[in-house]
């Protein structure tokens, strides 16, 4: 049975604003040029612009893009700014922090798509219980499993920062709240206390952990964290819990956007730092999915459908273009080897649509043929010596 990632496609497309700017007229030069001059002023290294093709960091700039209205962004640009210091002080050390824990984001990253792949609205539950319990289980899940790899690294860096250095393997000892508690000390405190709840994330952690929220007979909601003494209770709604999973959406996306804009603008630093890592961080098949997207929107074409299954990935495309079909089929074709790239599977195909919604090319190749341009043995173009085409409707 094959796996359907289309579903994906329109939570991509409701930040994407590629294919509006090409439905209002612009040209490539005219987009690239435009995302540019949005981002640049949250970079140093202006440079990494003309020596890069926009691809490589798209995904990063759609999330900015959306981000940036948010009054969370500030947060965004506070952590930038705390990560340029601890560069300041020493850039060795601080760049290879962040390698030491790519490992640690990439598994944050992974749960915080397991909470959209899971995502839900209180319509889809029949008891307000179950809606109340999904609630505690998200903020749980987005606080202590995305967001706390984060955490790590920047309390690393803080207490760099202050003199202090100290190791993974100690930061790892630390439970998330002795990790919050030294943070609050930082130009973003403030972050770790989202509204309207204005409790610390990792007791907001805690109640979800420990089921330290029960809904009450006249429907409020009885929450408490800690204990004896120093036990609080307080009475708050579902709604007021629904608003604070929002913003602690909004907490994560803060620094993870932090952290990749901080190491896009150190591409070229870092990439001699982890020569000698031979293997990436595995990385959820909806991630790279998200990556596929973005490279094709940047073509002016629209992911219909993308399924996959242990040999097999079938890729459809829609031209966001009209006339000059049949050159377009073919440049659709090259698409071969981003299907290849991204899911890694034996046999290729890549169907290609008109404007119309009409299939006019169908373009197959496997992953031995890839392999070879992926390893540089071959150029692009070997590709198109090694395409199967089928279903061709040109006149």
């Amino acid at each position: 049975m094959m796996k359907d990632f289309t579903q994906f496609f329109e939570k991509f497309e409701k930040s994407n604003p590629i294919p509006l700017l090409y439905e209002e007229g612009l040209t490539h030069s005219q987009v690239k040029e435009f995302v540019i001059v949005l981002f640049k002023p949250f970079f140093k290294n202006h440079d990494f612009f003309k020596k890069n093709q926009i691809d490589i960091y798209l995904d990063t700039w759609i999330n900015f893009f959306s981000f940036r209205t948010k009054q969370q962004f500030d947060f965004t640009q506070k952590i930038i700014e705390f990560y340029n210091k601890a560069l300041s002080i020493d850039e060795k050390y601080t760049l290879e922090t962040t390698i030491e824990y790519r490992d640690d984001f990439a598994e944050g990253l992974s749960k915080f798509w397991s909470f959209l792949n899971s995502e839900r609205k209180q319509s889809d539950f029949f008891e307000i219980e179950d809606y109340h319990n999904y609630i505690l289980q998200s903020l749980g899940l987005v606080i202590e499993g995305a967001s706390k790899p984060l955490l790590k690294e920047l309390f690393q860096l803080n207490k760099f920062i202050k003199g202090n250095k100290v190791s993974k393997e100690t930061v790892n000892s630390y439970d998330l709240g002795v990790l919050v508690d030294y943070l609050e000390h930082t130009d973003f405190k403030e972050l770790f206390n989202p509204k309207p709840l204005n409790i610390r994330v990792s007791q907001l952690r805690n109640i979800s952990y420990h089921h330290n929220a029960n809904i009450q007979k006249d429907g409020t909601i009885k929450c408490s964290y800690g204990k004896g003494s120093k036990k609080v209770e307080f009475n708050t709604t579902l709604a007021d819990l629904e608003l604070t999973l929002q913003n602690v959406l909004y907490y994560y996306n803060a620094i993870k956007l932090a952290r990749e804009i901080f190491l896009w603008d150190n591409y070229e630093k870092i990439k001699p730092l982890r020569a000698h890592l031979t293997e990436t961080p595995k990385l959820r098949q909806e991630g790279m999915v998200a990556a596929l997207y973005m490279a094709i929107s940047r073509e002016q074409f629209k992911m219909v459908s993308l399924k996959t299954d242990d040999n097999n990935a079938i890729l459809i495309v829609q031209d966001l273009l009209i006339g000059n079909e049949k050159n377009r089929a073919i440049h659709s074709s090259q698409f071969l080897y981003n299907l290849w790239w991204y899911t890694d599977k034996k046999n290729l195909k890549v169907e290609y649509k008109d404007s119309k919604g009409k299939t006019r090319l169908t373009a197959k190749t496997t992953s031995e043929i890839c392999e070879r341009i992926g390893k540089g043995e071959k150029e692009l173009s070997f590709m198109a010596e090694n395409v199967d085409f089928d279903n061709i409707a040109f006149d």
